[in-house]
């Protein structure tokens, strides 16, 4: 009897570990992992794209209306076992250059900011797809 419980204790155990290991927290990284140091040493009036291009590299993509923006994306994220991946944060990190590809400004855009860029962008692949 007592090795009959231990056995069934033995199978439970083994069934709540597998039915709970696909419940185990993913977190995720995608895009452009910008590094701080190099996006500091960027300087308006001096860098110009084919300098900005060398130090951090080429950008995640160009403005759809204006190609004198670069956008770096960042996106982290979670999620639980087979669900979908949830945006825990994203950073887009600007580069704005002027006609002649001189950097005019640059900075990043945290939380309300990126999470509006994300929107506009999810509305603007929306309407390409009609």
């Amino acid at each position: 009897m007592t090795v009959m419980l231990r056995a069934t204790g033995v199978v439970g155990l083994i069934a709540l570990a597998i039915g709970t290991s696909g419940c185990a927290r993913v977190r995720g990284h995608s895009g452009y992992l910008l590094d701080q140091s190099l996006a500091a040493a960027i300087q308006p009036g001096i860098d110009n794209r084919e300098s900005v291009a060398k130090t951090i590299g080429r950008p995640t993509f160009e403005g759809q209306f204006d190609k004198n923006d670069w956008y770096y994306v960042t996106r982290e994220t979670r999620q639980y076992g087979f669900s979908q991946p949830k945006p825990v944060s994203q950073t887009v990190f600007r580069v704005h250059f002027d006609a002649a590809g001189n950097v005019v400004k640059k900075g990043s855009a945290l939380g309300e900011e990126a999470r509006a860029f994300a929107t506009a962008k999810k509305m603007r692949d929306k309407l390409a797809k009609g």
